[in-house]
C-alpha cells in the first residue's frame, strides 16, 4: 500500500509531518481509525466524521488541561489535529492524532474485558477466542450482564475504582502477572477526579483500557474523553444536567445517582457502583496528590483557560465556549453542594477543608 501524506494542524496552519505506512481499523460507530508507521514511529489517528464533527474539541481541550493541570505527559494520550491525503486520490481525511502509545505485541484489553476474564477462569468458559468470535463475545457477555444483574437486584452495573483495583489484582493473579497496583490505583483517581471537573460523561468499563506486554500489566493513558464539557453534540448534550442526567450520573456524577448520601455506607449498590462524593473525599483524606489534583481543578480560571486554547489550537464557536464555561461552573458548584450535604449529614467539618472565596470563583 502506498504511504500516506501527514500533516499537522497548529495555529491555523499546516505542517508537513512525513509519509507513513498505515493500518485501518474501524470502531464500532463505523469511524476511520488508523496507525501510521515511518521508522519505528507510530501514530494513531481517528477520522472526524461529519456526523460527529464537534467530538475533536473535547478531546484537544480536555488533553489541553491536563498539561495544565500538571498531569504525567504518559498518564493521558495528547491529540493534536491532523490531516492526511488518501493515496493517489485529491481527498483528505482530517480529525486527530497523537503517538501510538502500545508496545509492538502488546496485548490491549478493556477494564471490562478484565472482569468478563475473571469470570471465565471462575466458571470454567472457554475464552480462547474471545475478542476474535463476535458470536462468542456476545453470549460471553450476556453471561456476565446476567451475573452482575443477579449480584446487584438489576440491570445497572456501575463500576467503581475499588472494584476495578480488585479486578485487576485478581486477573494479574490469575493470569501470573506482574503489576504496579500503586500506581494504577494512582491514576485511576486520578481520572475519575478529572472526569468529574470536566463533564466527562462517556468513561464506562469501555474506556479505562489495560494492556499486558512482557509479562505485565499496564493501565492506558487516558482517551476518549471527547465527551467532555458538552463538546459532543450542539443539540444533544447542551444541558448536561437535565437531557442527559440519568446516564451522566451513572457514569461519572458527584451525585447520589439512586439514593441519598445517608445510604452510602449501607448500599451494596453504592459500594460496587458509580463514582460518588464520598469515593473522592475518602481518597483526598488519605492521598495528598489527589487533593492537590482536586484543588488544582477548583481554583481554575476557565475563561482564562478557553483563551489560552483559542491562541494556541483552534476557533471555538460560540455555543461550544458557552457549553464548556456551564458545564464547568456546574460541576464545581456541584462539588461544593455535596460538601455543604455531608457536612450537615454527618456532622463534620473537616470533610474538605478549602478557602471560602474558592466556592465563589
Amino acid at each position: 500500500m502506498k504511504p500516506w501524506k501527514v500533516y499537522i494542524r497548529e495555529l491555523q496552519e499546516n505542517y508537513y509531518l512525513g509519509e507513513f505506512r498505515s493500518e485501518l481499523t474501524i470502531g464500532q460507530d463505523g469511524s476511520h481509525k488508523y496507525v501510521f508507521e515511518k521508522n519505528g514511529q507510530k501514530l494513531f489517528f481517528k477520522e472526524d466524521s461529519v456526523r460527529r464533527q464537534d467530538l475533536k474539541f473535547g478531546e484537544l481541550f480536555t488533553t489541553f488541561l491536563y498539561k495544565d493541570l500538571g498531569i504525567d505527559k504518559d498518564a493521558f494520550i495528547e491529540y493534536k489535529m491532523a490531516e492526511i491525503e488518501v493515496p493517489d486520490t485529491d481527498y483528505k481525511y482530517k480529525g486527530l492524532i497523537s503517538s501510538y502509545f502500545l508496545p509492538d505485541g502488546a496485548k490491549r484489553l478493556s477494564a471490562w474485558d478484565i472482569k468478563v476474564f475473571n469470570l471465565g477462569k471462575l466458571f470454567g468458559w472457554d475464552l480462547s477466542d474471545y475478542f476474535d468470535n463476535q458470536d462468542k463475545e456476545d453470549d460471553i457477555d450476556e453471561k456476565v450482564e446476567d451475573l452482575i444483574t443477579i449480584e446487584f437486584g438489576g440491570s445497572e452495573y456501575r463500576s467503581s475504582v475499588e472494584d476495578i483495583i480488585q479486578n485487576v489484582k485478581d486477573y494479574a493473579k490469575n493470569y501470573n502477572l506482574e503489576v504496579d497496583i500503586d500506581d494504577i490505583e494512582l491514576r485511576l483517581k486520578q481520572m475519575i477526579v478529572l472526569d468529574f471537573f470536566l463533564v466527562q460523561k462517556d468513561r464506562h468499563m469501555g474506556n479505562i483500557e489495560f494492556y499486558e506486554h512482557n509479562g505485565k500489566l499496564h493501565l492506558c493513558p487516558i482517551f476518549d474523553s471527547e465527551y467532555a464539557l458538552g463538546l459532543d453534540h450542539e443539540d444533544y448534550y447542551k444541558d448536561t444536567f437535565s437531557s442527559d442526567r440519568k446516564r451522566f450520573r451513572m457514569r461519572t456524577g458527584l451525585s447520589t445517582a439512586g439514593g441519598t448520601v445517608g445510604t452510602y455506607r449501607d448500599s451494596k449498590l453504592f459500594k460496587h457502583g458509580g463514582i460518588v462524593a464520598v469515593d473522592i473525599l475518602e481518597e483526598v483524606k488519605h492521598d495528598k496528590r489527589i487533593k492537590t489534583l482536586v484543588d488544582k481543578c477548583l481554583k481554575l480560571d476557565i475563561n482564562k483557560q478557553l483563551e489560552d486554547f483559542e491562541k494556541r489550537v483552534t476557533f471555538l464557536k460560540r455555543y461550544q465556549q458557552d457549553l464548556i464555561k456551564n458545564d464547568f461552573l456546574k460541576r464545581r458548584s456541584k462539588f461544593y453542594e455535596v460538601i455543604d450535604i455531608l457536612k450537615k449529614k454527618t456532622g463534620r467539618k473537616d470533610i474538605y477543608k478549602f478557602k471560602e472565596q474558592e466556592k465563589d470563583c
